[in-house]
Formats: C-alpha cells, sequence, structure tokens
C-alpha cells in the first residue's frame, strides 16, 4: 500500500472545502492599496525556477527602496551588492515565472505576486534605483499575473513579527 498521494482529487478529499473568501481572493493586478504595500514592504521572497534548479532568494532593504510599482500589472526590483551567484537572474533569464513574497512588520497581511519576470539593463529604470550613489547592474521587471494577500498567522507563529 502506498502513503503518497498522486493526484489532486485524493488530496482535496481529505480537506474542508476552501472558504468564499479564499476562494476569490486572487487578482489579476496591485489594487491601490497593494501597490502601497508593495512598494513599502522591507523584505520580499523570490523563488523562480531555472532549466535544473529552484531558488528562493530574500531581498531586503529600506521600505520604498526595495521596489518599484511602474503600474498595477509591473514591478521593478533592483540587483543590490550581494554574494553575485545570480541564482535568481539566471533562473529568469532560462524559465521567467517568479513568485514573490513582500512582507514588513507593519503589516497584519502579506501580498504574494506571481508573474513573468525579465533582467533589464536599460539606462533608464536603472537610474530609478541609484542608492548611496550606486547604481545597480541589473533590475528584474515583473509583469504581474496574479495578486494575493495573506494573513500572516505563520509569520507571528514563527516570532518573527
Amino acid at each position: 500500500m502506498s502513503f503518497t498521494l498522486s493526484n489532486e482529487e485524493a488530496l482535496t478529499a481529505l480537506y474542508p472545502e476552501p472558504s468564499k473568501k479564499a476562494q476569490h481572493k486572487r487578482i489579476p493586478e496591485l489594487t491601490e492599496k497593494l501597490a502601497r504595500k508593495v512598494a513599502e514592504s522591507s523584505l520580499c521572497v523570490i523563488a523562480s525556477m531555472g532549466n535544473n534548479s529552484v531558488d528562493c532568494s530574500p531581498r531586503g532593504d529600506a521600505p520604498g527602496q526595495l521596489v518599484k510599482v511602474l503600474d498595477a500589472k509591473t514591478i521593478a526590483i533592483p540587483d543590490r551588492p550581494g554574494s553575485h551567484r545570480l541564482d535568481t537572474a539566471k533562473n529568469i533569464i532560462n524559465n521567467g515565472k517568479v513568485s514573490l513574497w513582500f512582507l514588513s512588520t507593519d503589516w497584519a497581511e502579506s501580498v504574494r505576486v506571481s508573474g513573468d519576470a525579465h533582467i533589464s539593463v536599460d539606462p533608464t529604470l536603472l537610474n530609478q534605483f541609484i542608492l548611496n550613489d550606486v547604481l545597480p547592474v541589473t533590475v528584474m521587471v515583473v509583469t504581474i499575473n496574479e495578486v494575493a494577500t495573506h494573513n500572516d498567522r505563520a509569520v507571528k507563529q514563527s516570532g518573527l513579527l
């Protein structure tokens, strides 16, 4: 007998039906309120998948420096100095699908954004992210496919908030 679930029907049969609110919490773009929250976030965790790797990388900065909301369907995040491994950037070049989780100690809920990303070296875009007279080498631009909010019960239970 196998204890491994092999289809969605077997999985969903084990759980109660999600609430109507949970079923309809995903939207195709940032609302004005969510755009403000994302723009003010201080921590983002980026999940990406390349040809042979999956990566989950944190990005942190002062509120207002981490991400720019270009419009309701587009955000941009600079690549600040780090390890230079380029795991996320390489995955984006090879696959382009990302999921981002925005957090702040000031929020009761976090924001998740999923979409298609590309890496840009557009000078106009790079100049929007000058910090301490340092220009980022690249900027990740995400075209949003889906936005969702999450109650931060798990983060609070962890003791991080």
